[in-house]
């Protein structure tokens, strides 16, 4: 038999404070500022920020060097373990929600990026903003950042991420962290704004 312990009410509202204090912020959202980041508009700019139509995701890899090909499959699987999001790999571009692609264009201090295709599908308002099909660019001029498998499968989780609506993240044990890690996978808040959403 359990007993049943009864929290006084002082001590209930300290523990509920407590609780609130280890809240993350969001991450999720077109147009949302995050973890050292600002917000900015869904738009075809390399700073874009949108989120996915729905939570069915399909992706093509354009023009993708193997090795980040295998990386973009080992975000897709790490997607797929999100209850509400399936993400698929498709044998074509017609009517996919990301394009996958390499591309040297040598932006200062990215090496990888989301973006609206041109001529993309546009709808919803902030901050559920969405294009349909995004551009997701891995920009190969600054190779010491793909050197590892770490680093190559860290970078497509942050990646694909973004093109669903995460956002950056404080969470250094997420791979949604701001700065170069080699973290691969999600944190629990990264899930629930997922699931929260689709």
């Amino acid at each position: 038999m359990r007993r049943r312990r009864t929290v006084g009410p002082v001590a209930g509202a300290l523990i509920a404070v407590l609780a609130a204090g280890t809240v993350m912020a969001s991450n999720f959202g077109s147009n949302t500022a995050s973890y050292l980041t600002p917000a900015h508009q869904c738009d075809t700019d390399a700073s874009s920020q949108c989120i996915a139509n729905n939570g069915s995701h399909f992706w093509y890899p354009y023009n993708v060097t193997t090795n980040l090909l295998a990386a973009t499959r080992t975000a897709s699987s790490t997607y797929d373990a999100v209850t509400d999001v399936a993400t698929y790999e498709s044998s074509s571009s017609s009517g996919v929600d990301v394009i996958v692609m390499d591309d040297p264009t040598n932006l200062p201090n990215i090496v990888a990026w989301t973006e609206c295709a041109d001529g993309a599908t546009t709808g919803g308002t902030d901050p559920n903003a969405y294009c349909v099909p995004q551009w997701l660019r891995y920009d190969l001029s600054d190779t010491s950042a793909y050197d590892t498998l770490g680093e190559r499968n860290s970078i497509a989780c942050q990646e694909m991420g973004h093109t669903l609506g995460l956002r950056h993240s404080s969470s250094t044990s997420s791979c949604m962290y701001t700065n170069r890690t080699t973290q691969a996978g999600l944190v629990q808040h990264d899930k629930d704004e997922l699931n929260a959403h689709y």
